[in-house]
């Protein structure tokens, strides 16, 4: 199998050795039980942030974003296989938390050697909250604002580089992203210093 993958209708469950792939949240907030992880790579395929965020990292008024895959490139994740007992049910949670995503099968390679098949969940452009082409920029102040019932969009964006350089894969794209949003957060507090500044002096001059 190559790591283009094939539909979601061609993923069995029931098989004893079932792996999922995380790349976002899932690296570090997976959800389920897990037999076995293990740090993985996938060929054909790169992370971006690309889905809105309107529950959980943001809301409908002030949505976040979320990674997605798209193809070209090569991403690091993590690796999970599932336990044998619950894999129906596991899976089923996964796919409602994951429901912006299309599901497929893709083969990702372990650091012992191993190549094994694994669902993951990849940009599904025809979704209402799929978002296409947006700048760097548009993608650091919607990170930057998000908040949700999970917390911010922007905690989203830091645990995941977080884990990234943990495993020594960090990635220049994530990193200006973070850059960015910090220089925002700089220029917004100069903006409200001087707001106040001049609030300051106008009570004065009353």
């Amino acid at each position: 199998m190559n790591g283009m993958g094939h539909r979601s209708d061609e993923v069995t469950v029931g098989h004893p050795s079932i792996w999922v792939f995380g790349y976002g949240s899932l690296m570090w907030d997976p959800g389920f039980d897990y037999a076995e992880r293990s740090w993985a790579r996938l060929e054909g395929w790169h992370r971006q942030f690309s889905i809105r965020s309107t529950r959980a990292w943001g809301t409908s008024a002030q949505p976040g974003l979320c990674l997605a895959l798209h193809r070209g490139g090569t991403v690091s994740g993590m690796a999970y296989r599932l336990k044998d007992v619950g894999q129906v049910a596991a899976l089923a949670a996964l796919d409602q938390r994951e429901r912006a995503y299309r599901k497929i099968s893709v083969s990702v390679s372990l650091p012992d050697s191993r190549s094994v098949s694994a669902i993951t969940y990849v940009y599904d452009p025809a979704h209402p909250r799929a978002q296409h082409g947006l700048t760097l920029a548009e993608q650091a102040s919607l990170i930057a604002m998000g908040r949700g019932e999970k917390g911010t969009s922007r905690y989203y964006l830091e645990s995941t580089v977080a884990m990234l350089d943990d495993h020594g894969c960090a990635e220049p794209y994530l990193t200006d992203l973070a850059g960015m949003i910090a220089r925002y957060d700089c220029a917004r507090s100069v903006s409200v210093k001087r707001s106040c500044d001049i609030d300051v002096c106008r009570s004065v001059e009353r």
